[in-house]
């Protein structure tokens, strides 16, 4: 095998932050057989936060709405829209 996953819980504090990181460093693996850790030992995990999603869905279909309404059948191009 040349590749594992491990499986990492996020638990949701219910508080709007930004984006936070950590690190994960293997430092020991045991097994059978012959077991190495290769040259990448160590990696950065972005959690990207989500709290504001609900809040974008809704102003984009605001803004969606809004032009649709102002948009205009008889103009002959997107150009001559308003």
């Amino acid at each position: 095998e040349y590749e594992k996953y491990i499986d990492i819980e996020i638990i949701d504090d219910k508080h709007d932050e930004k984006d936070e990181t950590f690190t994960v460093e293997i430092l020991l693996v045991e097994g059978e057989g012959e077991v190495a850790i290769g040259r990448n030992r160590r990696t950065v995990v972005t959690i990207v936060s989500d709290d504001n999603a609900l809040m974008n869905l809704v102003n984009v279909h605001k803004l969606t709405s809004y032009y649709m309404r102002k948009l205009s059948t008889y103009k002959s191009s997107w150009m001559d829209q308003e």
